[in-house]
């Protein structure tokens, strides 16, 4: 599968396992998470969240990032509100949950450190040449290309495989 399109796919997943986890958490009645359906969809964001920086896709890797920063900011609000329910302090969890991401994250980082100093460094070699190659006017001529294609088949599209039929018409 090629890179920019795992990551996508994983993407989607990984937000559809966290808002199965979020309906859980807020309409679970059971006193753990261990035994209920949210520890595997926990466990399946988690190998899908590491996965996706290993597969060399920049935008992807960016938007985990992003997705991941949203989920633990809500978690902990999460967090907060369920322990002032209860009585309690929520810092053990919070503070908990940001280990947990962090040491993922450094775990990722451990194993796919050559494959993230590639790309970080043809991402360099990308933005010192981009004036040089003509980078930035291709790409906006590419999404308004894109816009155009869009806006003739909103709804069910052209179909797979069509951008290069299309972009001879364009």
């Amino acid at each position: 599968i090629y890179h920019n399109h795992w990551g996508p796919f994983a993407l989607m997943n990984i937000a559809a396992s966290m808002a199965l986890c979020i309906h859980l958490a807020n309409n679970s009645k059971r006193a753990s998470w261990v035994h209920s359906p949210a520890m595997g969809a926990l466990l399946g964001i988690v190998f899908l969240a590491i996965s996706i920086p290993l597969s060399t896709s920049r935008s992807s890797t960016v938007l985990l990032a992003t997705l991941i920063g949203v989920a633990v900011l809500h978690a902990s609000l999460y967090f907060r509100r369920r322990s002032r329910e209860q009585g309690k302090r929520p810092l053990v969890p919070i503070l908990g949950l940001t280990f947990t991401v962090l040491a993922l994250g450094a775990f990722v980082i451990s194993i796919g450190r050559p494959i993230i100093e590639e790309r970080l460094q043809n991402t360099r070699e990308q933005l010192t040449d981009r004036d040089e190659r003509g980078y930035i006017p291709d790409r906006i001529r590419l999404y308004g290309d894109t816009i155009n294609i869009f806006r003739q088949k909103p709804v069910a599209g052209w179909g797979l495989e069509s951008y290069p039929l299309m972009w001879r018409h364009m």
